[in-house]
């Protein structure tokens, strides 16, 4: 599991500018992992600043990814926040 900190460079827009990306959360997605994704990305999310209502429909969204990736995308895959 890796957390926090990690500043790469970023995709380039059309004019070429390149911006910093932070991964707040690396994880690998497995159907016994929901839950415990769900509660790391709640966790990242809310450290990161988001909060309240705004943090409850990020996680929801995310959660809402994860179970689409074990059901309908093979099983596994990988979370990047």
């Amino acid at each position: 599991m890796s957390r926090g900190g990690s500043v790469e460079t970023g995709e380039g827009d059309s004019a070429g500018w390149r911006f910093p990306v932070t991964t707040l959360l690396s994880e690998s997605i497995t159907e016994v992992a929901v839950t415990r994704l769900r509660h790391a990305v709640a966790a990242a999310a809310g450290a990161a600043g988001l909060a309240g209502s705004t943090l409850e429909d990020f996680v929801l969204a995310v959660h809402e990814l994860v179970t689409n990736v074990v059901r309908h995308g093979g099983g596994t895959g990988q979370l990047r926040l």
